[in-house]
């Protein structure tokens, strides 16, 4: 099986996953291709692609959800207490927001309130890319505030590297989804790999619906 999957989520999270399927189905290989999610799944010859992000952009891709992962704002205490704590979202247009170019291309975050009321903030900072772990090391330098996925940020959040920010709002969350070529041509051992990923990011503490 030849997958594709963003490196960091695909060699700390997706690698655990791989063992324990290829454990209780050792007659299959998989091939796993790091990249940013964007492959040509015929051109390359893949099976299926991970991919994580709010909403896929092409509504013609075939699309399995994994799991949805929630997102959690964070900064350094230094920081905030240099910059202020945002009280509301709004507040962020005050700050320097760390943006992920691929996950928030249009530089807007979404937050959900107690009363599941919706709200988009647009922000703007020094500092963007299209690579989580480059905003989340600047994130630790106090430069910023950054949105990631609650799996990058667990660690930093107990160990108190890195605060939450405005916990009383929901940020939005991102799904995890595996890219297919073709639904109706899709190989038995393809379909097992992909319920075997539903079954054990379930099973995670940072996933939920």
């Amino acid at each position: 099986i030849r997958v594709g999957t963003p490196p960091s989520f695909g060699a700390v999270h997706l690698v655990p996953a791989i063992e324990a399927f290829l454990k209780a189905h050792p007659q299959v290989q998989v091939s796993l291709q790091l990249d940013d999610g964007r492959s040509d799944l015929i051109a390359e010859n893949m099976d299926l692609s991970v991919r994580i992000a709010p909403r896929l952009r092409d509504s013609n891709q075939i699309a399995y959800r994994i799991a949805v992962v929630p997102q959690l704002l964070v900064a350094t205490r230094t920081y905030l207490d240099t910059h202020g704590w945002p009280v509301r979202p709004r507040d962020l247009e005050n700050h320097n927001c760390l943006v992920h170019s691929l996950k928030a291309p249009t530089g807007n975050w979404e937050f959900t309130d107690s009363n599941q009321r919706r709200q988009t903030v647009h922000v703007s900072g020094t500092f963007s890319a299209n690579l989580g772990e480059a905003i989340l090391k600047l994130a630790r330098l106090h430069h910023g505030i950054a949105m990631h996925p609650r799996y990058m940020v667990d660690d930093d959040i107990r160990n108190g590297h890195l605060q939450v920010v405005l916990p009383d709002y929901r940020c939005q969350g991102l799904d995890i989804s595996a890219i297919v070529q073709s639904k109706r041509y899709l190989p038995y051992k393809v379909r097992l790999f992909v319920d075997h990923l539903r079954a054990w990011f379930r099973q995670t503490q940072w996933t939920g619906d």
